[in-house]
């Protein structure tokens, strides 16, 4: 039985909840395209992890989208978690936009936001050895 990477959690719910045609996708007709999540898992990961982001503000705090080991200067938690999660995550909506919800139009669970969290926390790695997490 092969267990679930990460990554692999972390990419599925990126690729089943925050892409279709409005969002995050190849056929999305905002700025949200630039991200795309519709991709492989291996493209998906090249354009997030330690990937600066777009957004002036971002870039001024020295962030990237996903900054390994630093969850808290990555951009992408950010936007999928807010103050609602961590007041330390806070987004200004003013020069960063709004936070990103799901193709729902709801924000992401605890749970799934706390996973991203750790993910990034524990070095955001796409893969881990097998001695590793």
């Amino acid at each position: 039985m092969n267990a679930q990477t990460p990554f692999q959690r972390v990419y599925a719910t990126l690729n089943t909840k925050c892409q279709n045609s409005s969002c995050h996708s190849s056929t999305a007709t905002d700025a949200s395209a630039a991200l795309r999540f519709d991709g492989s898992i291996d493209s998906v990961y090249a354009a997030i992890f330690n990937v600066s982001s777009t957004n002036a503000s971002s870039i001024a705090k020295f962030e990237k989208l996903v900054k390994p080991q630093q969850p808290y200067s990555s951009f992408l938690l950010r936007k999928i978690a807010g103050a609602g999660f961590d007041t330390d995550l806070a987004i200004d909506t003013t020069t960063e936009g709004n936070l990103m919800v799901d193709i729902g139009g709801q924000q992401l669970s605890k749970k799934e936001i706390e996973f991203i969290r750790q993910w990034i926390m524990f070095g955001a790695k796409e893969t881990y050895s097998t001695g590793g997490l």
